[in-house]
């Protein structure tokens, strides 16, 4: 069950992640066409939905139509849920209450704009550091990702292929930012099957050398 698992989890993280679309399209291919009638064979032939069926043409719409985060993903949607139920204060008509509430953010735009939230935040002084700094932080958000001390946040791979974890959040005395890491000497694939991890961004860490500072 756990190859089976790892068969559509790699699948669809190719075909989700543009870095690795183009070289590994065909393995996501391949490892949906396995998908189904392995599953079949280890939950039955009733488990072959039409949804499931349709993985096997999964790939091709990605090779015409690109990424395919962009227009089979549901996950927008159901987050975006969350923002409407907040609209909703009683059980009488929630589609107008939607709307009023709609209409009030429309009139009062710049009111309710939330802010960009790229850049630096929760200062500390408890960090290890790197010549010349002004401030430390703990979080770094930028457009498309977000890094920090936490466990969640501190994974990191290097322009040069290296792997370690983020130790430090610096704004040098010229203003750029600074990630203070440790990088590992030696770290194993995740998963072997269908494919090494590494190919896909994933590693189990192993032995830590020393701090090193990053912009």
């Amino acid at each position: 069950m756990y190859s089976l698992f790892l068969l559509l989890h790699s699948s669809f993280y190719i075909l989700s992640n543009n870095d690795i679309l183009e070289d590994h399209l065909q393995n996501a291919e391949t490892f949906l066409a396995n998908f189904v009638p392995y599953s079949a064979q280890l939950f039955g032939p009733e488990f072959i939905s039409y949804n499931v069926h349709m993985l096997l043409h999964l790939a091709n719409e990605v090779r015409q139509h690109g990424n395919a985060d962009k227009y089979l993903s549901a996950y927008p949607f159901e987050n975006f849920n969350q923002f409407i139920k907040k609209l909703v204060r009683s059980r009488a008509r929630p589609l107008q209450q939607i709307m009023r509430r709609l209409e009030e953010r429309q009139n009062f735009t710049e009111s309710f704009k939330p802010p960009a939230g790229l850049g630096l935040y929760k200062p500390h002084t408890r960090g290890p550091l790197a010549g010349e700094i002004n401030v430390e932080h703990e979080i770094f958000k930028g457009e498309k990702f977000q890094l920090g001390l936490s466990s969640a946040d501190n994974g990191i791979v290097l322009s040069n292929g290296k792997v370690g974890r983020v130790r430090n959040i610096l704004l040098g005395a010229d203003e750029n930012v600074k990630i203070v890491t440790k990088q590992f000497t030696s770290y194993d694939n995740f998963y072997e099957y269908p494919l090494p991890s590494n190919e896909l961004g994933f590693f189990y860490g192993g032995q830590f050398k020393g701090i090193i500072p990053s912009t």
